[in-house]
């Protein structure tokens, strides 16, 4: 079962609370860690053999973003903010899903030509 929904109710619930919001970001970078350990898996199963979808897959808006170390730097910077203004996790993935969604073009989820 995913956490997600439940970190979302949670958070959508009590928004202002600091529980619910450092369980929605421990969900969330949880799915960053996934997402990240499987696209670098399907990257360098690609990199002799195709090349090609290889280059796609780290050129991808979320992979190319979450391999940047300033990310990473934000996470942490977030873990703190938390504390102090709760809801700064929900506005960092809106802004985050916004910007990323936006760098996306239509033709991103055609990994194979063939």
């Amino acid at each position: 079962m995913s956490f997600l929904p439940v970190a979302t109710a949670w958070t959508g619930r009590f928004i202002n609370e600091r529980g619910p919001e450092y369980f929605y970001y421990v969900v969330h970078l949880i799915w960053l860690l996934a997402y990240f350990f499987l696209s670098d898996a399907l990257a360098n199963a690609n990199r002799e053999v195709a090349p090609e979808r290889y280059q796609k897959i780290k050129a991808m808006p979320i992979y190319s973003t979450i391999t940047r170390p300033y990310f990473w730097v934000i996470q942490v910077i977030l873990l703190v903010a938390i504390y102090f203004f709760p809801p700064i996790e929900l506005i960092f993935v809106m802004v985050e899903i916004y910007t990323i969604g936006n760098r996306t073009d239509k033709e991103s989820d055609q990994l194979f030509n063939d």
